[in-house]
C-alpha cells in the first residue's frame, strides 16, 4: 500500500504493473487511462483498477492524493442483484 500525491499537471506516463494495483483517490480530482490512452476521471468515489501487467498511466491536472494498493495476483468476480 502507498500514499501517492500528483501535483497539479503531474503524471506518471505508461508502463505496465507489476502487480494488480487498485488506485483509490482520497482528495481531488485526476484521471487513468489504460494501454488505449483513454483518459477516465478520478475523484473521490471513483476509483481505477488495473491487472497485473496491464498498460496503464495516470495524473492529475489539478492535484489529487490517492492510497495505491498493490497486490501480486487477484480474481474479481461480478455478481448480479
Amino acid at each position: 500500500m502507498h500514499w501517492v500525491r500528483f501535483e497539479a499537471k503531474g503524471r506518471i506516463g505508461p508502463h505496465p504493473t507489476g502487480f494488480a494495483q487498485l488506485l483509490v483517490p482520497i482528495e481531488g480530482e485526476g484521471w487513468a487511462a489504460g494501454p488505449d490512452g483513454q483518459r477516465q476521471e478520478l475523484r473521490p468515489g471513483r476509483a481505477a483498477f488495473f491487472s497485473s501487467g496491464e498498460v496503464h498511466s495516470k495524473g492529475s491536472e489539478t492535484g489529487m492524493s490517492a492510497v495505491m494498493i498493490q497486490i501480486g495476483s487477484i480474481t474479481l468476480e461480478m455478481s448480479g442483484p
